[in-house]
């Protein structure tokens, strides 16, 4: 089986001590609506435990309203306690939710299998793709996504078919999609990772060259990405032309992900949901989580 190289809660990206990436997702244009992002907290307690794993952890998707103080669960797993869900990606549509799901051996304490599901509050929760596969976005039609599988990124459609998007030397992940169309990734060769942008089709440009770029976020116009970075860390932006990145905000961040009106972007700091404007200002801590956050994603209501 290929190995998961996104660094998911039980493995560190080897870029500086205790980074942990939980990844982000597109933002539509749009009116800002819920945020949605994975929960992951012990059922045990860590102090008289070793437990890491189911039964002794649960995964669930979660929203936060606009101006809500408190996250409501997403009814993903339908009572099943075996369910393990994460990384939501809101579709442009703001209706329906890609997340990955996790499933774990009896008795072990690490995933072994991952798949990329859809839920439709009218339809229920269905499998997109069975074999080994995770971090899915939403291409802009709302009818393809693009996902990891093995060391490589795929375009699928919804019934499941899916064709290889990227080769290169060391790994592609943490895909971003736009509304205009372009792809942004980043390639991780060794110690190094960098963000490439391009089309469905044709050749990839190499956007940075910190060595330490991850988790790019599309702008709502998609001329503009938001990212983090490991050995500098930050939120950074560089346009999608090219330029040097700018840091907006200093410090630890995860997850960047841009409000559907342009102008706000959100993080996780410290297993806080963070809100800032786009150029950094106005910080306004969302909502303190019990336990970790994996990746935001901003619900653009039409």
């Amino acid at each position: 089986m290929a190995k998961h190289w996104i660094p998911i809660s039980v493995v560190g990206l080897a870029l500086g001590a205790g980074w942990l990436a939980p990844s982000a997702s597109a933002t539509f244009p749009g009116i800002n609506g819920s945020l949605a992002f994975g929960s992951q907290r012990l059922t045990a307690d860590p102090t008289t435990s070793d437990c890491l794993a189911p039964p002794c952890e649960i995964r669930r998707i979660m929203t936060l309203a606009p101006g809500a103080r408190r996250a409501r669960t997403v009814p993903t797993c339908d009572g099943d306690a075996r369910c393990h869900d994460q990384y939501p990606s809101w579709a442009p549509d703001g209706r329906r939710l890609l997340f990955e799901r996790v499933y774990f051996s009896p008795g072990s304490e690490e995933p072994d299998r991952f798949t990329v599901a859809l839920f439709d509050p009218n339809r229920g929760v269905r499998t997109l793709s069975g074999d080994v596969s995770y971090l899915p976005a939403w291409a802009p039609s709302g009818q393809r996504l693009i996902l990891g599988k093995g060391d490589e990124l795929h375009i699928s459609d919804l019934a499941g078919a899916s064709s290889q998007l990227t080769r290169g030397a060391g790994s592609a992940g943490y895909a971003d999609w736009s509304a205009r169309g372009t792809i942004v990734f980043v390639r991780r060769r060794g110690r190094r990772s960098d963000l490439y942008i391009r089309r469905p089709s044709g050749p990839s440009r190499r956007l940075t060259r910190t060595g330490d770029a991850l988790e790019p976020s599309f702008s709502p116009g998609g001329t503009k990405i938001a990212f983090a970075r490991a050995r500098r860390p930050g939120l950074y932006i560089v346009p999608v032309r090219g330029g040097r990145p700018r840091r907006v905000v200093r410090g630890d961040i995860k997850s960047p992900v841009w409000s559907p009106d342009g102008k706000k972007v959100a993080f996780i700091r410290r297993s806080q949901i963070v809100v800032a404007r786009s150029d950094g200002s106005g910080l306004q801590p969302r909502l303190k989580a019990i336990g970790r956050i994996s990746r935001l994603s901003w619900q653009s209501r039409r």
